[in-house]
C-alpha cells in the first residue's frame, strides 16, 4: 500500500531506512522502501539496505540530478501512495508512518513539515542552521493558514495515480525543483492537507557550501526566468527585483555589490550571520546572472 521513496547522493542513508523499516514491520500495511543513489562518489554502507525485507537500494549509472531522480523513484514505486523523503532527515515522532496512514485515503496530498534542532551547530555551520530554524521551520509553523507558502518536498505523501504532477526534468542545476512542483500543485487546485508530523533536517552543511549552493540556485533562477519556466511574480526575490527595475533603482544593487559584497560575505560566514544580509546576497547574485544573460542576448 505504501512506497517510501528516498533519493540520495553522498550520504549515509541506512540509519533512516532502518528507522522507517522498524516501524513499518509493526504495521499491517504492505510497504516497500526504495532508495535511488544518484551516482554518488561514496556509498557508505547503504548496500546493507538490500538485506532488509521489501527494501531496495540501487545506484544510477550516471548522475541525473534531483528532479529526474525523484521522478524515477515515483515511476518505480509499486504502490499508489508514495511518501517522499530527503536523505538527510529523521522523523520526530515514533509513530511517524502511522500518522500518515491515518490520513489516507480521505486526503490525496499530505504535508508533514520539518524542524531543526534548537542546539546551535559549530560556527562554520551557523548560516544554514539559522536560515532553516528561523525561515523554513518558522514558515512551516504558519502552514495551516497558507499551506502553499511552505515549499518543500522533504516530507510529503501523495497518491501518484490521482496526482500526476512530477518534478520538472528541465532543471539540471540545484534550486527551485520543489518550487516548480508546488507551483503545479497550486495551479491544479490540489488541496494540501497539513499535519503535525515533521522530520528533523539533520545534515547542516557549512556556511561556505551553503553560499555556493545559493549562488547555483540564483543562477538557476535567472535561467528559469530566461526560459520562461518561471515568471517575474513567482518568487519574493524576483518580485522585489523587478519592482526595483520598474522604478529604475537597479543601480542601487550594483552600488551595494561594489562597496559591500565582501563585508556581507564575511558576515554570512561568521559567527552571527544576518539573514537580511543573506537576502541581499541572493539579490546581488541574481542580478549578476540576469545581467550576464541580457548581455548574451545583445551580442
Amino acid at each position: 500500500m505504501l512506497s517510501v521513496l528516498i533519493p540520495v547522493y553522498n550520504y549515509d542513508i541506512f540509519p533512516l531506512v532502518k528507522r522507517l523499516y522498524d516501524e513499518l514491520i509493526t504495521l499491517t500495511t504492505d510497504f516497500e522502501i526504495l532508495v535511488q543513489d544518484d551516482c554518488s562518489h561514496h556509498h557508505y554502507n547503504n548496500n546493507h539496505i538490500n538485506n532488509l525485507k521489501n527494501c531496495h537500494y540501487e545506484i544510477n549509472k550516471q548522475n541525473i540530478q534531483w528532479a529526474k531522480n525523484r521522478n524515477l523513484l515515483i515511476e518505480k514505486a509499486k504502490y499508489d501512495w508514495v511518501l517522499l523523503l530527503d536523505a538527510d532527515v529523521y522523523p520526530q515522532k515514533k509513530d511517524f508512518i502511522a500518522h500518515y496512514l491515518n490520513c489516507i485515503p480521505q486526503h490525496l496530498f499530505i504535508q508533514g513539515g520539518l524542524l531543526y534542532k534548537n542546539q546551535e551547530p559549530i560556527e562554520n555551520q551557523l548560516l544554514r542552521w539559522k536560515y532553516g530554524h528561523l525561515r523554513e521551520a518558522a514558515i512551516f509553523s504558519k502552514r495551516i493558514k497558507n499551506p502553499h507558502r511552505f515549499i518543500s518536498c522533504m516530507n510529503i505523501l501523495f497518491n501518484k495515480k490521482l496526482i500526476k504532477i512530477r518534478f520538472n526534468p528541465n532543471i539540471t542545476q540545484y534550486g527551485f525543483e520543489d518550487f516548480l512542483f508546488y507551483k503545479d500543485v497550486k495551479q491544479s487546485n490540489i488541496n494540501i492537507h497539513v499535519i503535525d508530523n515533521p522530520i528533523y533536517h539533520i545534515s547542516i552543511e557549512s556556511s561556505k557550501l551553503f553560499l555556493t549552493k545559493t549562488e547555483t540556485a540564483m543562477t538557476n533562477l535567472a535561467n528559469l526566468l530566461n526560459k520562461n519556466i518561471l515568471e517575474e511574480n513567482d518568487t519574493k526575490i524576483t518580485r522585489f527585483y523587478f519592482f526595483m527595475e520598474s522604478v529604475k533603482c537597479i543601480w542601487a544593487i550594483e552600488v551595494v555589490d561594489a562597496l559591500l559584497f565582501n563585508i556581507i560575505t564575511k558576515n554570512l560566514l561568521g559567527k552571527n550571520p544576518n539573514l537580511k544580509l543573506f537576502d541581499l546576497y541572493k539579490l546581488i547574485i541574481f542580478h549578476r546572472n540576469r545581467t550576464a544573460l541580457q548581455k548574451k542576448k545583445t551580442t
